[in-house]
């Protein structure tokens, strides 16, 4: 099979809830093409399935802007979304504000939405506030000492990470594949 049909494959298995195939097909394309590009995606996407079903790792907050969300052991019983993200990314930029309106559905069934943010590439609280301020944010922002995204295999941005009411990491993806459907199956389990 060629890099892009195992990727291809690996991926609707993961959409289908499927892990374990898809563990196999990332790991399979890891190993038959490793200088491949889409190796690196793989190497990547294995290491948030490593996740899955695993305590949520810690968050390691540095500073709050906005309401303090608490701690995530504070939370358990609620659904949790972790969204990682930066001033500087485009793409980022783009799933803020969408994800505010969606904040605005989720906070009224109990969903909890925390923003993480890490002070790289120049960004400074200062630009975080202004940027929170233009697109008149409202979930809680924390800004990361590090050691919170590396705990969530957040190796590029916008990326997140939803914990069940168990405490545990359901999903770990980018942030436009958090669905309500899905989030509405949690708070039901």
């Amino acid at each position: 099979m060629a890099p892009r049909s195992l990727y291809n494959t690996a991926k609707a298995a993961e959409g289908a809830g499927d892990g374990e195939s898809a563990e196999r097909l990332y790991q399979r394309l890891v190993d038959d093409y490793p200088k491949e590009r889409l190796a690196r995606t793989a190497r990547s996407q294995l290491q948030a399935l490593a996740l899955l079903g695993k305590p949520a790792p810690p968050l390691d907050v540095q500073e709050i802007l906005g309401e303090d969300p608490g701690t995530l052991a504070a939370l358990k019983g609620k659904v949790v979304v972790l969204v990682f993200w930066a001033t500087w990314c485009p793409h980022c930029r783009k799933e803020m504000p969408k994800l505010e309106k969606q904040w605005a559905r989720w906070k009224e069934k109990d969903v909890q939405v925390i923003a993480v943010t890490r002070h790289s590439k120049g960004q400074t609280t200062e630009a975080v506030q202004t940027y929170i301020d233009e697109n008149s944010l409202t979930y809680p922002i924390v800004v990361d000492a590090g050691s919170t995204s590396r705990s969530y295999n957040v190796a590029g941005i916008p990326a997140a990470a939803v914990v069940g009411k168990d405490g545990n990491v359901v999903f770990r993806n980018h942030p436009a594949q958090i669905t309500d459907a899905f989030l509405d199956k949690l708070l039901a389990g």
